[in-house]
């Protein structure tokens, strides 16, 4: 989602963001995984989820799936199952 995109309800998910440090020339430096990335502003991270808006690091996906997949039900945790059947998986 490139900056100034004119997209409905994204700032409803956009809240400021942990772990990170301000840089000289509006740019932020992401600590929350070892990428470490460097952001420009107006720029996203690696992740695509951290947003430089004016020097402050955004998430854009507070309260909203980070990712949801279907995966086989003998790859999760779950003690008690169908087996061979499907599961759906979130990470919020």
């Amino acid at each position: 989602m490139p900056p100034g995109a004119p997209v409905a309800g994204y700032n409803r998910g956009v809240q400021t963001a942990k772990y990170w440090l301000r840089l000289d020339g509006g740019a932020v430096k992401c600590l929350l995984c070892p990428r470490d990335c460097t952001i420009p502003e107006g720029g996203f991270g690696v992740c695509g989820v951290r947003h430089n808006i004016d020097g402050e690091l955004r998430t854009v996906i507070y309260g909203r799936a980070a990712a949801i997949a279907v995966d086989p039900i003998e790859k999760s945790p779950c003690t008690i199952f169908i087996p061979a059947r499907p599961l759906l998986a979130l990470a919020l």
